[in-house]
């Protein structure tokens, strides 16, 4: 079985995002840590469960192999890097690029993280799903490869469900799936002096204008969340408390 794994190098949870004057982007030179998106964890330690060839492959400048690095380390067989354009990353653009290189492999399965945790789009498999024709299953969190037949547990609303699909086919991986390990300190050492693949716009016949071309959005503004208002604690007896409760509910927050 040939398993392509999706990675994505994302700052870290912790890390304090910073907005530039502007308004129009997030400094990247003002975070400290960028780390294998969690989600893709998971998926990087099912396909090295498996087994078989694998291959971890993200779309970014040289700052983004960092990512293939811990993919490799953690066990994964070989990676890939796709060129990026320079200017920010574009969703509709990023599946086109993509695309381009994956209708262009043989494989049985591509595996990802259900979401990125820095723009929580959730999207890519699903379009790649479309661009590839292949079927798509979104957070699974159960799978067993036996006798050619994928049989997948997938999470829903109040409980999971099971489902059979025949590769080729997209997973999306949610926490659960597994553990993923720590790499080996002997592993990451190896990794550092992993050479890595590139595979560049012009090799997937996307020109310059083709790259601008297959963006669908533009980023107009960034800002920060509205700060919540502190929670109202309410006084009195048991019955006053009550009364005050469903005051509140109906006339600010007109739940009733």
């Amino acid at each position: 079985m040939k398993i392509i794994v999706l990675a994505k190098l994302v700052p870290d949870t912790e890390s304090s995002i910073v907005i530039d004057k502007e308004g129009k982007r997030i400094e990247k030179e003002a975070i400290k840590k960028y780390i294998l998106n969690p989600f893709d964890e998971f998926a990087v330690e099912e396909a090295v469960k498996i087994g078989g060839e694998t291959l971890a492959v993200t779309l970014g400048g040289t700052d983004s192999e960092e990512a293939l690095r811990i993919a490799f380390a953690m066990g994964l067989g070989d990676v890939l890097r796709l060129e990026a354009p320079a200017d920010d990353e574009e969703i509709f653009r990023t599946a086109a690029i993509l695309g381009e290189y994956l209708k262009k492999e043989s494989f049985d399965l591509i595996l990802t993280g259900k979401q990125a945790v820095d723009d929580g789009a959730s999207a890519i498999p699903s379009m790649l799903s479309e661009i590839l024709d292949i079927p798509f299953i979104s957070n699974i969190v159960g799978l067993n490869t036996e006798n050619g037949v994928l049989t997948v547990k997938q999470e829903i609303t109040g409980g999971h469900r099971i489902l059979e699909v025949q590769s080729p086919c997209i997973l999306s991986c949610q926490k659960g799936l597994n553990k993923p390990r720590y790499p080996k300190l002997t592993n990451l050492m190896k990794a550092k002096k992993k050479k890595i693949q590139v595979k560049t716009l012009n090799e997937l016949g996307i020109t310059p204008e083709t790259a601008e071309s297959l963006k669908k959005t533009r980023r107009t503004k960034v800002q920060y969340p509205e700060r919540r208002s502190g929670g109202k604690v309410l006084q009195g007896k048991p019955e006053e408390i009550v009364q005050e409760l469903v005051k509140e509910l109906r006339e600010k927050v007109k739940v009733i």
